[in-house]
Order: structure tokens, then C-alpha cells, then sequence
């Protein structure tokens, strides 16, 4: 009896692993790639990035009065 529960624990896992790249297969696009695509540009020619943006990560742009400017160790 516990030959075959071994047995078939790893026969289990072999087909999971077996099984896990067909997972990870990429299906076809729809439309192909166009090459010819030019995002959309602002006045100063450079890419335009315009839309809803969230900050949900709450990331400080500066830092504090008196901190040095990249973190230090003791900081994180």
C-alpha cells in the first residue's frame, strides 16, 4: 500500500510539472504587430503620457528638510 501512494505521489508531481510549461504558452494575437505605429506625441515631441494615474504606493517625490538625499541603511 505504501508503494503505490509513493508511487502515485510522483506520478502526481511529474504530471504537474510535465503540465506547468504547456501553461505558460502564449496564444497567437489576434491583429499582428503594426510597425508603422507612432504613439501619440505632446507639443514638445516627446511621448505623451496623459490619463488616470494612481499613487497608490504613496512613494514621497522628496525628502524631508535635514535628510540626506538617498536613504541610508538605518533608514530602511
Amino acid at each position: 500500500m505504501h508503494k503505490r501512494l509513493s508511487t502515485f505521489l510522483l506520478l502526481s508531481v511529474m504530471a504537474s510539472i510535465l503540465a506547468s510549461p504547456i501553461d505558460a504558452q502564449v496564444t497567437p494575437r489576434d491583429q499582428p504587430w503594426d510597425s508603422d505605429y507612432d504613439p501619440p506625441r505632446n507639443e514638445f515631441g516627446q511621448p505623451d503620457f496623459q490619463g488616470n494615474w494612481s499613487n497608490a504606493t504613496l512613494t514621497p517625490l522628496q525628502r524631508r528638510p535635514g535628510l540626506e538625499p538617498v536613504y541610508s541603511w538605518g533608514e530602511y
